[in-house]
This record gives structure tokens, C-alpha cells and sequence, in this order.
């Protein structure tokens, strides 16, 4: 997990806990109450029982104070401090807007762009609560953080940074796949190497060219597009369909989940390790056959669901989950009750065939009996008639 490039002053605070328990999946962003430069914010999160993963004062100078691989102890919530990076930004105003400087926001933009690509988060949605994957001070404890003026501006960043998430070299409305070409044959072994850190295996599409085995996130594309250029490698990003799993239809009486992203990661194992990554899980509604809890440890840090023969995905913000429905007792009750009646009209149905194959038993012996009769007839006429003859 790396860090931004922006980071223009690091002062890494011990307010801190190493490493986060789940992906980064979201970004918080607070106001600092105060003019402070990013030096001042930095000695305030060592002093303070607090720290934020970046500051950015009102130049649009960039702090780190808590690396990304790192939960802060900022939001006053478990949960989102593990999924989330927290920027604190300047007021170049005070009470009671807050006002926040362009040069911040403009400088929040940028920032929220990396921390995206960085780790595939495919679009800030901003719902006003806790739902989205951009997220306020205010959702999680009783705090005016971040001030009326940058509650304002929420919209306004997330649509921001989905603009330039849309316009970045890299596609961002489906799963896609990495494929270089030409390359010599030391750039196509320093590629592999790449592909076997991301978790995914190198095929050859022809002589001279390399690719991705399965499709990767934004963030590790663009680790596999910076070393083509590093190489002078030309590289490609191509659309693929997501190919892991079959969706079913709703039953409320069973338990089920319902993946709503196209960007989730099916595994096939609960674990969160590369070797168990497949791709993308197809978005749809599925049977849950296994759950696995892995929420204490900090290395997996979800509930699992199995939903497919060794098909695995993590409890998250990313899917629905239905529980099962109780069956009601009447509905059972009626349930037996048909099939009882089924059962009694099947055993009607059989005694009537038993008779009628009864029936058509005798008339066969009536008839075989007929038979012998009309030959034995036959052979009197026969003699009668030899017998005139002579």
C-alpha cells in the first residue's frame, strides 16, 4: 500500500494503529478549526490524542502524518478509520463558515484523485450520511467537523474527482485487463515479476507481448502503465466482462447476498490473499452456503460469504444481504396439507389403474379362451370335411 506523491512534509504521528484492519475503501475529509500549516498541524497530531493520513493547509501544501497503510485515529469510528483516508484541511476563516481556501480544495481534488487510482476506488459517491465512500467527521460523533462552508463542497469534490477519475487513461466503467507489447525479453520478465507482486499470473498473447491473467484494479493498472513508460513498453488497457459468477433469483427463504459493484474481488478462499484472488464478481443476487468470520484478524478483517463452489467475497459497503425469512407456520401446515391431498390422489389414481389392468387381464383370458374354442371348431370342420370327400 503505498502513499501519495503529493506529500510535500511528512511527521508521522504515534496516534496511530499499525496496520489497518480492512482495504482503503473510502476517504473522510475534516477541517482543522484553524489556520495551521501542515508543520503545524504535524506537531499538534504528536501532542493530541488524534492524527489524520493528510494535511493540507491553506496554499495547498500537502502533510502526511499517519501512512495509508496505517488506520489514523481521526473520525471517532472503528470502522470507517480502517477503510478510510482522512484529510484534514485548513480554514483560512473562521466562525462560524469555516471558510476553506481554493487552493485546499483545489489541492483535496487532486489529492482524492491519487488516493483513488491508487487503491480502486472507482468513484466517490457522496449520499449526505454515512452510506457513501465519502464521508464527513460529523456522521460518526457529535462534532461541527467539517464546518458549514466544506459541508458545502462535498458535492462539488465528488463530482470533481469523478471527472477526472473519467478522464484518466485508464477506463473506469468496467473490468479490464493489462496487455503490453513489443517488449524484449528482459522487459517482458521485468513485467511478469510486476504481475506476480499484483497477485495475477502473466500469459503471452503472442510472441513479443505480455498480459494479465485476470482483470486488475485501477490502482494496479496504472502501476503496470508507469512501468511501460518507465520502459518505453507501449501498454493497453481492454475492456473484459466480468466472469465470476452466476446470479439466481431472490428467495426469501434463504439467506442471500447481493453484490452491487462491478469492481469486487471474488476469491477462492476467505482470505485476503493474492494467491486466492480471481477477478470481478459478476453484480447479482446470490445464495450464501458458508459464512466465514474473519473479522478479528487484522490480515483478513471480514465476514466471508461463500456463494459458489470456492467463490468467496467480503462483507462491505459493496453488497446487500438479505437474511432468510422464517417459514410461517400456516404456510407449512397448508404445504403439508397438499401435499397429503397429492399424495391420496396418487394412491386413487394407482387403484384405478390397478383395476383397469385387472379388467384387462381377465378379458385376455376370455379371449385366449375364445380362441382355443374357435380352433378346436376348425379342426372338427377340417375332418367333417375330409370324411364327405371320400
Amino acid at each position: 500500500m503505498s502513499n501519495s506523491p503529493l506529500v510535500e512534509y511528512t511527521l508521522i504521528s504515534p496516534h496511530r494503529t499499525s496496520p489497518r484492519a480492512y482495504p482503503i475503501t473510502k476517504i473522510t475529509i475534516h477541517h482543522m478549526a484553524g489556520n495551521l500549516t501542515i508543520e503545524q498541524c504535524g506537531n499538534l497530531f504528536q501532542k493530541r490524542q488524534a492524527a489524520s493520513n493528510y494535511g493540507i493547509d491553506s496554499n495547498g501544501r500537502v502533510g502526511m502524518y499517519v501512512e495509508e497503510k496505517d488506520r489514523a485515529w481521526c473520525s471517532a469510528n472503528y470502522d470507517n478509520d480502517h477503510r478510510a483516508v482522512n484529510i484534514e484541511l485548513a480554514n483560512d476563516g473562521g466562525e462560524p463558515n469555516w471558510h476553506v481556501s481554493d487552493k485546499a480544495i483545489a489541492k483535496c481534488i487532486e489529492l482524492c484523485v491519487d488516493i483513488c487510482l491508487r487503491n480502486g476506488i472507482k468513484k466517490l459517491n457522496f449520499t449526505g450520511d454515512a452510506s457513501g465512500n465519502l464521508t464527513q467527521h460529523n456522521y460518526f460523533c457529535a462534532t461541527a467537523c467539517p464546518g458549514p462552508y466544506l459541508k458545502s463542497k462535498f458535492t462539488y469534490i465528488a463530482d470533481e474527482v469523478n471527472k477526472k477519475l473519467g478522464a484518466s487513461v485508464l477506463p473506469q466503467d468496467t473490468p479490464t485487463q493489462v496487455i503490453c507489447g513489443f517488449a524484449s525479453k528482459g522487459d517482458l520478465s521485468t513485467f511478469a515479476a510486476l504481475f506476480k507482486d499484483l497477485g495475477t499470473a502473466a500469459i503471452y498473447p503472442k510472441e513479443g507481448y505480455i498480459a494479465s491473467a485476470i482483470a486488475l484494479s485501477r490502482g494496479d493498472q496504472k502501476k503496470v502503465v508507469d512501468l511501460g513508460a518507465s520502459l518505453g513498453v507501449p501498454v493497453q488497457v481492454y475492456e473484459t466482462e466480468a466472469t465470476y459468477g452466476t446470479p439466481v433469483p431472490r428467495n426469501i427463504y434463504v439467506n442471500q447476498v447481493e453484490p452491487f459493484t462491478d469492481d469486487l474481488y471474488c476469491r477462492t478462499e476467505p482470505n485476503l490473499s493474492r494467491s486466492t484472488r480471481l477477478g470481478f464478481v459478476t453484480p447479482g443476487i446470490y445464495n450464501v452456503y458458508e459464512v466465514n468470520d474473519a473479522r478479528q484478524d487484522l490480515n483478513n478483517g471480514y465476514l466471508w460469504y461463500r456463494i459458489e463452489d470456492k467463490l468467496w467475497i467480503p462483507e462491505g459497503d459493496w453488497l446487500y444481504y438479505y437474511p432468510a425469512e422464517e417459514i410461517p407456520a400456516d404456510d407449512k401446515d397448508k404445504k403439508i396439507a397438499e401435499l397429503q391431498a397429492e399424495n391420496e390422489k396418487l394412491l386413487q389414481e394407482n387403484a384405478v389403474l390397478k383395476g383397469s389392468l385387472e379388467t384387462a387381464e381377465n378379458n385376455l383370458k376370455i379371449v385366449r379362451s375364445s380362441l382355443n374354442v374357435a380352433t378346436s371348431d376348425l379342426q372338427d370342420i377340417a375332418v367333417i370335411a375330409d370324411e364327405y370327400k371320400a
